[in-house]
């Protein structure tokens, strides 16, 4: 970019980029006419082979021996049979200013000659970037100390000369940050040897792109809300291959975040590389050569495509309290479950991307949103498998009126392995529930446990309620929490739900359904 006009001044702009490789010029040989001996497929296999850069052929170290060639040339390395490879050794300056991405830094040559045969004075720069919503400085050379210029031109605290022929270039980078057009202005004042007031000023524009789109999704537990998971794709705008180097999810200061990611950046690939074990007399790895590969291959995202990360999301600060032992929930912290639950800002996302011969970016999303789940005016707090009381597993009892037990551990002489949600066929086991009433009015509280239909086998449900099938709770007063249990027997081997829980307030009407709200493992 350079102006043109009458000025003793000229003004040359260059934008600095890194080269790229240059396509090559694929010529494919029918290898049907070498048999038959055409002459033109002689000659084109020549000028192929006569300038195997240009036309994709490319030469490979030979450790054994050196190629010969069929004219007879020992030559230092192999040719490959197939012109296929789509670029050359050779790098090539890009033609055209480019595209310009957001997260990108954006690096500028400027080149001030005098082409009068006169010197001029007093030369001051002044190179400023305008966005939509933005104006920031770039360079003031009037604000620049004493330093030796190019080509022996004369600098002071604040005076510029060029004499006849003389150059005086600097260099700008910015940091490009936001979308749309951005327009580079730069203006030029000087004197001229009649110490006549001069300016040059020049406009350029550019529009700064997304390389990357991003979608977000939550995904709740109908049971458990406060636990969630966060879906993020991000898809590659540009008509590049792209490298993701890193992309790392910095959490709200409400939430606690895991990531279930595999290899979502480059430094989780550091400690599963490759190693000797010379004791071993033999290689260790904690990652083979092949999937080591294949990790850093799932950061690149071809053009247009899609890449999903996945992260699970829960509140840092617990609102379930529990009773001095630990071992059983005693009620909520209504005031700590209402603020993660009515918190919309997740976090932001902070995306570090190369295309070719390492060229990139880096950004920051904003805040992260989300539909708050909101808040029930009855919470389920708590659903636990307790032993119930005909349970071969264990030997703890329990009476009306006092906590149940958890089970925890298990006393190994009656059942190994077994887990909490672990029940042996034919088993009665109980389901100790706690809710909560979060409301600022009493709450007249019925519990009610319903089988649905889809576990029915052809004996009849897998699940069944041992017991009662419904609770009056009773008046519950605002905060306070409730405990109740239902108990069940397990007549199918298999993962089972016991049901659905439907809850109701008979003073305001309210009611709720909690859907599979427990499952069980029934084993023989």
């Amino acid at each position: 970019m350079a102006n043109n006009d009458s000025s003793a001044l000229t003004l040359k702009v260059m934008r600095l980029s890194k080269p790229q490789f240059f396509p090559s010029m694929q010529l494919n040989l029918d290898p049907a006419s070498e048999e038959i001996g055409s002459d033109l497929s002689s000659l084109l296999k020549t000028a192929t082979y006569s300038q195997p850069v240009k036309y994709g052929f490319q030469l490979f170290p030979d450790k054994e021996k050196n190629f010969v060639s069929e004219s007879g040339n020992n030559n230092n390395g192999k040719k490959c049979d197939l012109n296929l490879f789509p670029i050359t050794e050779n790098l090539i300056l890009p033609e055209s200013f480019g595209n310009l991405f957001l997260g990108e830094t954006f690096t500028s040559q400027f080149l001030l000659t005098n082409e009068s045969l006169n010197p001029v004075f007093g030369v001051e720069c002044f190179v400023e970037i305008q966005s939509n919503s933005n104006k920031i400085v770039l360079f003031d050379s009037s604000r620049l100390t004493s330093e030796p210029l190019n080509d022996g031109a004369d600098a002071g605290n604040k005076e510029i000369i060029l004499n006849s022929r003389q150059i005086y270039n600097f260099q700008i980078k910015h940091e490009i940050k936001e979308l749309g057009m951005h327009v580079l202005i730069s203006t030029i004042k000087y004197l001229d040897h009649l110490q006549q007031q001069k300016s040059l000023r020049r406009v350029f524009k550019f529009q700064v792109e997304n390389p990357l789109s991003i979608k977000t999704k939550t995904n709740y537990n109908p049971t458990n809300p406060d636990i969630f998971f966060l879906e993020v794709q991000v898809q590659n705008q540009t008509d590049k291959k792209m490298y993701i180097d890193r992309l790392n999810f910095d959490p709200h200061g409400d939430f606690t975040v895991i990531s279930l990611n595999p290899f979502s950046s480059t430094e989780d690939l550091i400690n599963l590389t490759d190693f000797d074990n010379d004791d071993a007399g033999g290689g260790t790895t904690a990652l083979s050569r092949s999937d080591n590969i294949h990790a850093r291959e799932m950061n690149y995202i071809g053009p247009q495509d899609i890449l999903q990360y996945i992260y699970q999301l829960s509140p840092k600060v617990s609102h379930v309290v529990y009773n001095d032992s630990g071992t059983s929930v005693s009620g909520i912290n209504v005031d700590s479950l209402r603020l993660s639950r009515y918190q919309s800002n997740l976090g932001k996302l902070d995306i570090a991307w190369y295309f070719e011969m390492c060229t990139g970016g880096r950004l920051q999303t904003s805040q992260l949103l989300r539909n708050p789940p909101g808040l029930y005016p009855i919470e389920l707090v708590s659903a636990i498998k307790v032993q119930g009381p005909f349970s071969p597993i264990g030997n703890a009892a329990f009476s009306d009126g006092q906590n149940l037990q958890i089970v925890k551990d298990l006393d190994n002489s009656n059942k190994k392995g077994v887990t909490e949600s672990e029940v042996p066929l034919y088993t009665t086991f109980s389901v100790e529930i706690s809710v909560s009433n979060t409301t600022e009015q009493e709450m007249n509280i019925e519990a009610k446990i319903v089988n649905h239909a889809p576990q029915d086998t052809a004996n009849g449900p897998a699940i069944i309620i041992s017991g009662l099938h419904q609770h009056s709770l009773g008046i519950v007063n605002p905060g306070a929490t409730v405990h109740f249990k239902f108990d069940f027997l397990a007549s199918e081997v298999g993962i089972f739900s016991v049901g659905d829980l439907i809850l109701s307030d008979s003073n305001s009407g309210f009611s709720r359904i909690v859907t599979d709200f427990f499952s069980i493992f029934c084993t023989n």
